[in-house]
């Protein structure tokens, strides 16, 4: 199954984010993509939007001119992206973005394997397998 994971880039700050706040998050979520792909691959594939090189030219620009309009760019190419995929894992961190709901009611709506957690513990880990097996069985 391919998965797609959402996490946030610009988080709690929102239009206040900063370069560092970006690259944070974003840091924290490519940590999280290659944990998930050690774990579950080679029977699954993550795909981290956090590692898109569109996605990166899009906050780049945003970050540059803090333009609102390149947030509903970065939504549409976060929903091309998950299209391609059969599942969604959401770690929310205590906090689910515009982007992050955006991603969950595309996956509601279209039928996907949804997994949501607030962090990547160990416990979540464990039901994490558990609920793919069950879905893939």
């Amino acid at each position: 199954m391919k998965l797609y994971l959402a996490m946030w880039v610009r988080g709690q700050q929102g239009n206040n984010a900063t370069k560092e706040d970006v690259e944070a998050n974003k840091l924290y979520a490519v940590g999280v993509a290659s944990q998930l792909r050690h774990l579950l691959e080679p029977y699954h594939a993550i795909v981290c939007p956090h590692e898109d090189a569109v996605l990166n030219n899009i906050d780049n620009a945003w970050l540059e001119f803090r333009d609102e309009r390149f947030v509903p760019i970065a939504i549409q190419r976060c929903m091309n992206l998950l299209s391609e995929c059969q599942g969604i894992i959401l770690f929310h961190r205590g906090y689910l973005s515009e982007g992050m709901e955006h991603e969950k009611k595309f996956a509601e709506d279209n039928g996907m394997f949804i997994y949501e957690a607030d962090d990547f513990t160990d416990d979540v880990k464990e039901d994490l397998v558990c609920a793919i097996n069950e879905v893939s069985e």
